[in-house]
């Protein structure tokens, strides 16, 4: 498919020991930032009792302003992974793990003057992983898909479990599908996302061959979800048993999914009314033979898609690479 690649840049991380990495809007424009984990301040300790903290650093593109750093208390010295939104005022929304030892809880909070303050903690029995805003035309931020207990793509309800209902209470989600991974994309003007949305999910992985990050391959499939019920008939993106991370957003009737993959790092466009997925073509230099945290935006206006991925080759990752596709040179 021809495109138009404005920007095609290889970034140096800010620092050493990035472990993952999610584009934001502000303020019209796209912001990356890459998190790692470092001991926490003294001060940090004493205030909020964890040991370590989730830096998030922003990285400089070739435009726009580079946005305060800041931190995520953590317990543990583990990576975990995270998901970034924006609000009207500018403020980061955060959603994120919080290694506890038996199971992970699950951190939503906001940044604000480069200051993180928790507006909701998931903390009770289930085993939170790899949270996701609900993207599309949901209010941003508004809504939280996470894996729970390790296979089960689940939306999460508005406000966590009060302590006093932990084994008393249902668990505070509604179950979607059996998932190593998942995003939902809300189409429409419903209040509720699930009356019309996306559904992508990575199947649980059976095999092996895992990437350095530890990831391992399974099916991407492409859902429908219509008042609540997913449709049984879907679109496989990037092969059977091929995709180890992606992202995703939309533009009209375009959605826009970018994969790490057994063939490294692949792009491609589906067009919702045709059904049709045609692979984006990258420039010169192509990326490494693999690729890892892939992260893409739609952004304000929906002609310009941004995205930043990991790239490498062999075992060693050689950097970050950033684009700009043009989407109006689609077609």
């Amino acid at each position: 498919m021809p495109t138009t690649f404005p920007e095609w840049k290889e970034l140096q991380p800010p620092k050493q020991g990035l472990c993952a990495l999610r584009l934001v809007e502000l303020n019209g424009e796209p912001a990356l930032f890459g998190a790692m984990i470092a001991r926490a301040s003294q001060s940090v300790i004493e205030t909020t009792g964890q040991q370590h903290v989730m830096e998030l650093a922003p990285i400089a593109l070739p435009k726009g302003a580079l946005p305060p750093a800041f931190a995520v208390p953590a317990l543990f010295d583990m990576a975990p992974e995270f998901d970034l939104a924006s609000d009207p005022s500018g403020n980061i929304l955060v959603a994120a793990e919080r290694f506890q030892g038996g199971s992970n809880a699950l951190v939503v909070g906001e940044a604000a003057q480069g200051n993180f303050t928790v507006t909701a903690l998931y903390q009770d029995f289930t085993d939170y992983q790899r949270p996701r805003f609900i993207r599309g035309s949901a209010k941003p931020g508004s809504r939280t898909t996470a894996v729970a207990n390790r296979n089960n793509v689940a939306l999460l309800a508005h406000q966590p479990l009060d302590p006093k209902q932990f084994g008393r209470a249902p668990a505070p989600f509604h179950h979607l599908i059996a998932g190593d991974a998942g995003l939902v994309i809300a189409q429409g003007a419903a209040q509720d996302p699930l009356d019309s949305a996306l559904l992508l999910a990575k199947a649980p992985p059976t095999g092996s061959g895992a990437l350095a990050t530890g990831e391992r391959p399974s099916t991407l499939a492409l859902h429908e979800i219509t008042q609540g019920k997913i449709s049984h008939k879907a679109a496989t993106l990037f092969g059977t048993d091929a995709t180890y991370g992606f992202d995703a957003d939309i533009a009209g009737n375009r959605l826009l999914v970018l994969g790490s993959t057994l063939q490294g790092a692949q792009l491609i466009s589906h067009d919702l009314n045709s059904g049709k997925t045609a692979a984006i073509d990258w420039p010169t230099p192509v990326p490494g033979d693999w690729a890892a945290s892939p992260s893409v935006l739609v952004l304000s206006g929906g002609k310009t898609l941004a995205l930043a991925f990991f790239e490498g080759t062999g075992r060693a990752a050689t950097g970050i690479r950033y684009a700009q596709l043009d989407l109006t040179s689609l077609g």
